[in-house]
């Protein structure tokens, strides 16, 4: 997905989901980004072009 598939995203958002991703990653938390993707509001592919 390009860069415009996310450009409805608010800026906080995006923050916050590479936040949480970050912080599980750097504390070894196990999950799926999945998870944080449909927490988020946003499709898997908006997620992955975000992080």
């Amino acid at each position: 997905m390009s860069r415009n598939g996310i450009a409805n995203i608010d800026t906080p958002k995006k923050a916050r989901i590479k936040g949480v991703c970050d912080f599980n990653d750097a504390m070894d938390i196990p999950y799926f980004h999945s998870d944080v993707f449909r927490y988020h509001g946003v499709s898997k592919e908006q997620g992955w072009a975000i992080i």
